[in-house]
């Protein structure tokens, strides 16, 4: 973890480096190194935007909502979360949108503006800039991801994908152009991701749920992507994986009405070679 000695130099670092981090969680931890050595020398106020930075980004944020690392409760019983905008005041909004105003990083706006727009703060600008960030990290993590398939960038882009699809139907901004998107990803993403398969089969299950807004001509094509991946996964070895992709595939042919594969036979076969290799394990 790099030592930053203020503020100024921290935020620097991240308009720069920022995608880099894999967890929101990391950019917390050095906020709070910082904030640790603002106590030593009793610079409080410094300390003080330093806590609220790592409150920022030690929140979960999934399918548009912001949830907390840990809930439990105190001694009365009374349930306790952390992070939790319930303690958040005015000056913790103004030194929010501060940030969100300086910052130039698809990340960090993405973050600040996700989470403004979940908070009492909340206002239509926050979601549109939110959307808009979120479409361009996707576009920064399927750049990383090409150069490093290995890495976990196919995740980021789902999380990213996700978050955006969920404010824009909330704030009926964009939704056309991230429904294209979601079935350019299905359609178009890196197959050679280590992400290929979870990015893939999360996307269509979304889209099938979805069925106000997802119908026949937004899924065409997909059933054969289900087959060429169960297909993959099988010979990787990923029986559950391949059965998983086996069934959401059928799911797709009976939502486009018609009867392209056999998928009861493969996924029978699948879990006879699981048998086998039960047998092979006991013996």
């Amino acid at each position: 973890m790099e030592n930053f000695t203020n503020l100024k130099s921290l935020y620097n670092h991240l308009e720069k480096n920022a995608t880099d981090y894999k967890y929101s969680h990391q950019i917390g931890n050095v906020f709070q190194k910082l904030r640790d050595l603002k106590h030593e020398e009793n610079k409080s106020d410094e300390a003080e935007k330093a806590q609220w930075e790592v409150d920022l980004f030690n929140f979960m944020i999934e399918e548009g909502r912001l949830k907390p690392v840990f809930t439990g409760t105190d001694d009365k019983g009374e349930v306790v979360e952390y992070p939790t905008l319930d303690r958040s005041d005015d000056r913790t909004y103004e030194y929010l949108i501060g940030r969100l105003d300086s910052t130039s990083n698809s990340l960090l706006k993405a973050r600040y503006s996700h989470i403004l727009w979940c908070s009492p703060k909340k206002h239509a600008k926050y979601a549109k800039m939110a959307v808009d960030s979120y479409l361009e990290l996707i576009k920064i993590y399927k750049t990383k991801d090409k150069k490093e398939p290995q890495e976990h960038y196919g995740l980021d882009v789902l999380k990213a994908i996700k978050n955006a699809y969920s404010i824009a139907r909330q704030a009926k901004y964009k939704v056309d152009m991230i429904k294209s998107e979601l079935r350019r990803l299905v359609t178009r993403f890196n197959f050679k991701s280590s992400s290929s398969f979870a990015l893939r089969a999360n996307l269509i299950e979304l889209m099938l749920k979805d069925k106000r807004r997802f119908f026949k001509k937004h899924f065409l094509g997909f059933e054969n992507i289900c087959w060429q991946i169960s297909e993959s996964l099988t010979k990787s070895g990923n029986i559950h994986g391949a059965i998983d992709m086996l069934e959401l595939g059928e799911k797709v042919e009976q939502k486009l009405g018609k009867k392209m594969h056999d998928w009861r036979k493969q996924v029978a076969e699948s879990y006879e070679t699981l048998m086998k290799q039960r047998r092979r394990v006991i013996i």
